[in-house]
This record gives structure tokens, C-alpha cells and sequence, in this order.
């Protein structure tokens, strides 16, 4: 009979979230738009084009804390740079984070089954 070994799923499961996610994680990176394509304005300055974010204004952040205060311009730079993370090669970063810290969790949870299995495995010795 087959015994089913815990810690050898947990490394191989480990394994292929690390494979496939970092996978993933390249055909991101190698397929991600170019960031200006959100920008919503353009600039010229002596030639160069520089893609302008509303964001970026002095009037829009002045704005902003006379309706907020400081706290709604922490906010929505907080805001703006979470929503970041989802796009563009910045999501290819994330994604290999977070495969990497789910496989490094898998592989921790491994570590520990194997631990627990040998401290069961100790025979009780009546002395």
C-alpha cells in the first residue's frame, strides 16, 4: 500500500506555484503597454515630449487638501500608488512577489509537516 507523504505534495505544490507564476510573472513583463498610454496630457519642453498626470498638478493637490486636508492628499497618492501595482510591468513585479512569498509558504508548511512527522514518530519508551 501507498502511503501519501504530506510533505512531498506541499514541496511539489510549492514548486509549481513558483513555476507557473513566475511564468505568468514573464509573459507580463515582456507583454506589458507602455506607461504613457494613460497619461492625460502631453508637455513639450524644448523638443521632448513628457506625458502629464492631473495627479502631478500644483492646482489639483492644492485643491485637493483645501477639500480634504492632508489626510485626502495621503490618501489619494496612496491610491494612485496601489492602483500602480496592477498595471503595466509593475504587475509583473507584483505577481512575482506574491508567487514567490506563496511558494516560500508552501515550502515553510513542508518543513513544518516534516518536523511534526518526526516528533510523532519518536517510540514512547517506558522506563
Amino acid at each position: 500500500m501507498h502511503k501519501f507523504d504530506k510533505r512531498k505534495c506541499l514541496n511539489l505544490i510549492s514548486i509549481l506555484i513558483l513555476v507557473v507564476g513566475l511564468s505568468i510573472s514573464a509573459f507580463v513583463y515582456f507583454n506589458a503597454q507602455n506607461e504613457t498610454a494613460s497619461a492625460d496630457g502631453y508637455e513639450f519642453v524644448h523638443g521632448q515630449v513628457y506625458p502629464i498626470h492631473l495627479r502631478d498638478l500644483k492646482r489639483y493637490r492644492r485643491d485637493l487638501e483645501m477639500f480634504g486636508g492632508k489626510a485626502m492628499v495621503l490618501a489619494d497618492d496612496f491610491y494612485h500608488w496601489f492602483s500602480s501595482l496592477w498595471k503595466g510591468k509593475r504587475l509583473a513585479t507584483t505577481l512575482a512577489v506574491v508567487t514567490i512569498a506563496g511558494s516560500l509558504i508552501g515550502f515553510h508548511l513542508a518543513r513544518r509537516q516534516n518536523d511534526s512527522a518526526s516528533t510523532d514518530e519518536k517510540p514512547d519508551t517506558l522506563a
